[in-house]
């Protein structure tokens, strides 16, 4: 499990995972807040949450329960 925490040489390293990623429209430019949890090369999981009036706050507890199917 050392690995999935491992942060080399990734630039989002000193944010803990977050990263502000562009993303252009016929509407115009935009900035999508991301943020990347470990490493696992045979999983990946995309989370959205429900837009204005959800924040992604209640997918903090999935930090935890993702490391721990990479353990197992």
């Amino acid at each position: 499990m050392t690995g999935y925490l491992d942060t080399t040489g990734r630039p989002d390293r000193l944010s803990r995972g977050v990263r502000m990623i562009p993303i252009i429209t016929p509407s115009g430019e935009f900035e999508v807040w991301t943020k990347r949890v470990g490493n696992n090369p045979t999983l990946e999981v995309l989370l959205l949450h429900g837009g204005p009036g959800s924040t992604h706050e209640y997918y903090e507890p999935c930090d935890s329960f993702l490391r721990d199917l990479d353990a197992g």
